[in-house]
């Protein structure tokens, strides 16, 4: 929480998925809702973002990353 009611919250999350050693996982994600000095602004966004790696030889690592997010501004005056 903070000024001009700022609000975020936030996780990360990593680990190994099986007993191999050999793959893993990392899932992190956000939402943060916000205003500023305007009046009648408010700005929103949230994402997530998987990762997945692989590792199948001892000189070679695979990871396949993805990110799925939005933003939304609303308010009077100039919207980038």
């Amino acid at each position: 929480y903070g000024s001009h009611d700022f609000m975020r919250a936030y996780v990360d999350s990593t680990g190994p998925l099986g007993d191999s050693g050999k793959v893993g996982y990392r899932l992190t994600g956000a939402w943060q809702d916000t205003g500023n000095q305007t009046e009648l602004y408010n700005e929103d966004h949230w994402f997530v973002s998987p990762s997945f790696s692989w590792k199948p030889f001892a000189r070679t690592d695979v990871l396949v990353d993805f990110e799925l997010g939005e933003q939304h501004e609303k308010g009077l005056g100039f919207q980038s």
